[in-house]
């Protein structure tokens, strides 16, 4: 009796040992998929930034051909001057 309690008792260890192993690994599981995940959002933002600062300029310039074709109702792709002169010209012209 007493020799099959002590048998059941080193499973239990063995299980017991098992489980904290296990929960270790999922732990560590855990730790390493919230760090990719960290990982991974912040090279998409800076991959983001850089698209959005390389394509600032061409969106300017859409923005200005938006504004000056609404607001003096001229075609802005036949005056590229409205799109290549300085700020002030622009604002003198409208």
């Amino acid at each position: 009796m007493e020799e099959e309690n002590k048998l059941l008792c080193e499973k239990c260890r063995e299980m017991e040992q098992e489980i904290i192993h296990n929960r270790k690994m999922i732990a560590d599981n855990f730790i390493g998929w919230v760090a990719a995940i960290v990982l991974a959002s912040m090279c998409t933002f800076g991959i983001i930034i850089y698209i959005e600062s390389t394509r600032a300029i061409d969106l300017r310039k859409a923005e200005i051909m938006l504004f000056e074709h609404l607001t003096s109702m001229k075609d802005p792709l036949k005056d590229n001057k409205l799109i290549e002169g300085d700020v002030n010209a622009r604002r003198n012209k409208i």
